[in-house]
C-alpha cells in the first residue's frame, strides 16, 4: 500500500514538473466546432438512449428533445472558450502549454456543469432556479459526467491540435538567462541563442557571439525554468530548447525525425508534433 501511495505522488510530482510544457494547440475553428459537435452527440447519445439517474422512469412531454437540450450546454461553452482560448495562445506568441489545457479543460466542465444546471432548473424543474440545490445536482448529476467528458474532449483536442511556429527573425531584443547560482548570469540577443540540451539538473546553453564565436555556458538549471525566461524558444523535444531561426533542415520522419541546426554539430531529435510545424515553417520561411 505504501508503495502505491509513493508511485501515485510520484505521478503527480512528474505531471506538476511537466506543466510548463509546450503542447500542440487546437487553433482552427473548423476542428473546434468539430470537437464541440462531437462532445454534445456523446452527452445526447447517453441522456436520450441510456437515460441515467432514472430518466427512463419520468413522464416528460417531448422527453428526448428536451434531453437533446443538454447538448447544446456542450457545444455553446466549447464554442465559447475557443475565444478566450484564441486570445491566450496569441498573446504568448502561438504557443500553448499543458498547465493552460488542465484549466481550460476544467474551467470548462465546470462551465458545462452551469449552463446544464441551469437548463436543467428551467425545463425540467417546475420551481425554477433553486441555488440550494446547487451541490446535490453537482455531487450526483456533474460529477459522474467527468470521467466520461474530461478524457474524450482532452484526446479530441490533442487528435485535431496542430504546432505553429511564427517567423521571429526579424525582432532581436536583449534577453536575460539566469541560472540557480548568482553568478549564472548571462545577457544576449535573442539571435544570439542557438540550443539548449537538458542533463539532469543542469542546461549546456549554446549561442553565436559576433563574428560565429560560439560559446558554451553551463548552467544550474531546469529546461522548464529556461522556457520562462526565453518564450520564444521551441522545445523540440524533452531534452531541447531550441531557437527555430538556426534549423536549416529537417530528416527523418515524424516517428523518428532529427533537426539539423545551424553552429550545432549534432542532430537534435524532433517530437512528432513538432516534426510536422517544423517542416512547414521551414516551407514558408523566405
Amino acid at each position: 500500500m505504501a508503495g502505491l501511495q509513493s508511485l501515485f505522488f510520484l505521478g503527480i510530482i512528474v505531471v506538476i514538473m511537466q506543466l510548463n510544457r509546450d503542447i500542440p494547440f487546437t487553433a482552427s475553428w473548423k476542428y473546434t466546432l468539430v470537437i464541440a459537435l462531437l462532445m454534445s452527440m456523446l452527452l445526447v447519445f447517453i441522456q436520450v438512449f441510456l437515460q441515467p439517474f432514472d430518466t427512463f422512469a419520468s413522464e416528460i412531454d417531448l422527453k428526448a428533445l428536451k434531453l437533446s437540450g443538454y447538448g447544446l450546454c456542450v457545444f455553446l461553452t466549447v464554442a465559447g472558450f475557443h475565444f478566450l482560448e484564441l486570445i491566450l495562445y496569441r498573446k504568448r506568441g502561438k504557443k500553448w502549454f499543458l498547465a493552460d489545457e488542465f484549466i481550460f479543460l476544467l474551467s470548462g466542465f465546470l462551465a458545462i456543469s452551469v449552463l446544464a444546471f441551469l437548463y436543467h432548473s428551467l425545463v425540467f424543474n417546475t420551481a425554477g432556479i433553486d441555488l440550494s440545490y446547487t451541490l446535490k445536482w453537482a455531487a450526483w448529476y456533474a460529477l459522474p459526467f467527468a470521467p466520461l467528458l474530461l478524457p474524450f474532449w482532452a484526446y479530441l483536442r490533442y487528435r485535431f491540435s496542430r504546432i505553429t511556429i511564427p517567423d521571429q527573425r526579424y525582432s532581436d531584443e536583449q534577453v536575460l538567462i539566469q541560472g540557480r547560482n548568482a553568478d549564472e548570469r548571462l545577457r544576449i540577443k535573442w539571435s544570439e541563442f542557438i540550443l539548449a540540451k537538458s542533463d539532469s539538473n543542469y542546461l549546456d546553453i549554446y549561442i553565436r557571439r559576433e563574428g560565429d564565436s560560439i560559446e558554451k555556458h553551463v548552467f544550474r538549471l531546469t529546461l522548464s525554468t529556461l522556457v520562462d525566461q526565453l518564450p520564444r524558444a521551441r522545445q523540440v523535444h524533452r531534452s531541447y530548447l531550441v531557437n527555430t531561426d538556426h534549423i536549416s533542415g529537417l530528416s527523418g520522419n515524424t516517428r523518428k525525425g532529427s533537426a539539423t541546426v545551424d553552429h550545432y554539430p549534432e542532430n537534435v531529435p524532433v517530437s512528432p508534433k513538432h516534426f510536422t510545424a517544423l517542416q512547414k515553417h521551414l516551407q514558408s520561411r523566405p
